[in-house]
């Protein structure tokens, strides 16, 4: 039980609760450099897919500015591409892992249902970030990582266990992030973005609970 608390520890750390704090409390230390940190490919031997590297996505050293760079809370903008990149990466590589380890058939439907919408919402904000020429993460980073494998540590009802409560406790934080970022984000097409992500955010929160 305690490997699985520190398991789910991580998982929510990775995917939501850093970007929460950032975001809501503008912290000027990241202030228009969270979308321009270097993305660190982490796929090493053993772990489940390949580092997340969206079409279109700007690479180190290009020209992508942080977004929203001309609004009066790019600080905050920018913090949201790349937590929002690094949730989608993050969750779509934890339920590819689920859809292969998790023994429960109605885990395994959720995972494919999380693999497919956070997929799309990746597409979506790596295509809006490439119109805009904003930075955007190209790969799982060290911390994201540590989630997949601390989950691979995982076996049988104790894996279903795990990977349920981490998405509990991730989306109820991501769903935070998203709702300030519908609510205050500078540039509007991030903002709608947010608010269309809302629903399905909330629909995974809900299948979760249900899992429980």
């Amino acid at each position: 039980m305690r490997h699985i608390k520190l398991i789910i520890a991580l998982v929510v750390l990775v995917v939501g609760g850093a970007a929460l704090m950032r975001w809501s409390a503008n912290d000027p230390s990241v202030r228009g450099q969270d979308a321009n940190v270097e993305t660190r490919g982490t796929n090493t031997a053993g772990m489940p897919g390949d580092a997340v590297e969206p079409a279109g996505t700007p690479q180190p050293g290009s020209t992508a500015t942080p977004a929203g760079t001309s609004g009066a809370n790019a600080g905050g903008d920018a913090a949201f591409v790349a937590d929002a990149a690094g949730m989608n990466a993050t969750e779509t590589a934890l339920a590819d892992l689920a859809q292969r380890n998790a023994t429960d058939t109605a885990v395994k439907r959720y995972a494919a249902e999380l693999h497919r919408d956070h997929t799309a919402a990746a597409r979506e904000l790596s295509a809006l970030a490439a119109r805009k020429q904003w930075a955007y993460p190209a790969a799982l980073d060290i911390l994201q990582a540590q989630a997949l494998q601390g989950l691979q540590r995982a076996e049988g009802p104790a894996f279903d266990r795990a990977f349920v409560e981490a998405m509990v406790a991730s989306h109820e934080r991501a769903i935070q992030d998203f709702r300030t970022a519908a609510a205050s984000a500078s540039d509007a097409e991030l903002k709608a973005f947010a608010a269309k992500q809302l629903p399905v955010l909330e629909a995974h929160l809900q299948r979760a609970r249900n899992l429980q």
